[in-house]
């Protein structure tokens, strides 16, 4: 470690400061009554079977609907048949609750993982893809590169063998993994929140084919799409009981969607209006957050509203246009995201710390980060990014930096950094294996 960067002491100050959802007319009804539709699955009055996780929503935007979930009186069952909701339909956990009790993912206090122990051999073809990880108290999740694409993969027991991995030879033999692999979309990325994964994967249901967001609890293995849709969803995030994803939108452009669950309630929004497009979403314990740009506007605005963004809406017109696959980060009061400079030939840490009075978005002050800035992750209160650096020395520097007290520490070389509640993980190339290591140490 370097010690600490007085170019980032300003920081503390600002930290205190089933069903296809369709669009358009159809073509036949599949259902006139909810005895038309399997399992538990109703009729809509598009005339489509939908599940009763889903609800439908207008065609106009900024309307929601909610659905009580419970049966109305005369579809409840005699008492005798009702479902048994007592302990034993709680997920088994064992009597040791999650594999990681305290988000423990690793021994030790810091040390590296072989990528021989976490995925299949190398092949040099392969090693252009750089690994994402990802630590919660259900797994430990990363993913690999194969000859088949890229997939998610995840550990629920520890045991990090490379046999867990390996593709399974010949037709009828036995999958020795401990759980099936997602593939995951061309381009996509996955989040992961406790014992939700969320990843962007085809549903071969739909004619299209498109990319929707697949649910895969991580204590059973039960996985669902959460909203499926005839148009591609990619950019998952899940955070305070709901997840936020983008998904297009008929003629071009792309929308915030929120789904949110609890209480026998769920509900689906489209936070879209006509003529924008929208990218980058984050949230926070009441509200979310995302990148909004107007149909012949050249700047793009930072939006922030409620939770189920139904609720007014704030606005900042942002000075320079930001990348459609940029994205924001919650910060303890706001948000940080990589803001393109002036002149647009290296990037800047940008915050809006929009829960305090006359606060309004700007660089984050102090942020002298090792490098020009290319990826940024934020947990709490803590912020990593990784610069590059074309002048000796490390070339792709990782910072971690405590917002809390702006104390900075450095000395590390890698991509892809990830924050959980005890680790700082990221990975680094081995040009001598061609194969990538997995690094980390206790936050």
């Amino acid at each position: 470690m370097r010690g600490h960067n007085p170019l980032w002491i300003g920081l503390a100050a600002l930290a205190l400061g089933g069903c296809t959802v369709i669009f358009g007319d159809v073509d036949k009804a599949e259902c006139h009554t909810d005895y038309d539709c399997p399992g538990t699955e109703r009729c809509a009055t598009h005339g489509r079977c939908v599940n009763l996780s889903l609800v439908e929503f207008d065609a106009e935007p900024f309307d929601v609907e909610t659905r009580d979930m419970a049966p109305p009186p005369d579809m409840a069952p005699p008492p005798d048949m009702a479902p048994d909701m007592g302990p034993d339909m709680t997920p088994d956990l064992g009597e040791t609750g999650p594999p990681f009790p305290n988000g423990d993912c690793f021994d030790g206090d810091g040390a590296e993982l072989l990528v021989d122990d976490l995925v299949p051999e190398s092949d040099p073809a392969y090693a252009l893809h750089i690994p994402q990880f990802a630590c919660t108290p259900y797994a430990l999740v990363w993913t690999i590169e194969t000859a088949e694409g890229v997939s998610v993969v995840w550990d629920t027991d520890g045991d990090l063998v490379a046999e867990h991995l390996e593709p399974v030879d010949g037709e009828g033999g036995e999958d020795p993994r401990d759980v099936e692999p997602v593939a995951l979309a061309f381009g996509g990325r996955y989040a992961v929140e406790g014992p939700h994964l969320l990843v962007p994967h085809l549903n071969t249901a739909e004619n299209t084919r498109p990319p929707n967001i697949l649910h895969v609890d991580l204590r059973d293995g039960a996985r669902d799409f959460i909203a499926p849709s005839s148009y591609p969803q990619r950019d998952p995030v899940r955070v305070d009981g709901r997840t936020l994803m983008l998904e297009a939108v008929p003629g071009g452009g792309e929308q915030v969607i929120v789904v949110a669950h609890g209480e026998g309630i769920d509900a689906y929004q489209r936070c879209g209006r006509g003529g924008v497009r929208q990218w980058g979403a984050a949230g926070g314990a009441g509200w979310t957050a995302w990148f909004e740009q107007r149909a012949g506007s050249r700047l793009p605005r930072l939006v922030v509203t409620d939770a189920r963004c139904t609720g007014p809406r704030r606005e900042r017109l942002l000075p320079r246009p930001v990348s459609e696959s940029a994205r924001l980060w919650p910060v303890p009061g706001g948000v940080v995201w990589l803001q393109p400079s002036e002149d647009a030939r290296a990037n800047q840490i940008y915050a809006w710390f929009f829960e305090r009075v006359g606060a309004e978005p700007g660089p984050l002050a102090g942020p002298a980060a090792s490098g020009n800035p290319i990826e940024l992750v934020t947990r709490g209160a803590w912020l990593s990014v990784v610069g590059y650096s074309a002048a000796g020395g490390a070339r792709y520097p990782i910072d971690l930096v405590d917002l809390d007290d702006g104390a900075l520490s450095a000395d590390r070389d890698g991509r892809r950094p990830a924050l959980s509640d005890r680790y700082l993980m990221w990975v680094e190339f081995d040009t001598g294996d061609n194969t990538w290591r997995l690094s980390y140490e206790h936050l």
